[in-house]
């Protein structure tokens, strides 16, 4: 334009989506695709499974989601072995190994779960 400043062209590149140009992921939803819908801020528990609502009287409504991620690795010769090295190294408590059998680590996996929600 006359000030010397270039407008921005709309991008070809279909990497770049979003508002603004900003790049989203392939899989994001475009604005538009689905219908332009509103979030009246109710829960709907057949869909919205994981969503807590604050309670009804506090200062501000909020919706909080929780998830648990565990990353499970197969546990096969490599992780026996290095059980066995640990074991002869530090002894034969489990509560200071992190690899342990299956069993053991359901356990301990549960009791953690136990703690953290009380």
């Amino acid at each position: 334009d006359e000030n010397g400043v270039e407008e921005e062209e709309d991008s070809d590149d279909p990497n770049v989506q979003g508002q603004g140009g900003v790049p989203t992921p392939p899989d994001s939803p475009s604005p538009g695709i689905h219908g332009d819908f509103e979030f009246d801020g109710r829960i709907i528990p057949d869909i919205d499974i994981y969503a807590i609502p604050s309670y009804p009287n506090a200062p501000r409504r909020e919706i909080y989601f929780l998830a648990v991620i565990d990353v499970l690795t197969h546990y096969g010769v490599k992780k026996q072995a290095a059980k066995a090295a640990k074991t002869v190294k530090y002894g034969s408590n489990v509560e200071g190994i992190s690899t342990c059998e299956p069993d053991q680590y359901a356990k301990r996996f549960l009791e953690f779960i136990h703690k953290a929600i009380e």
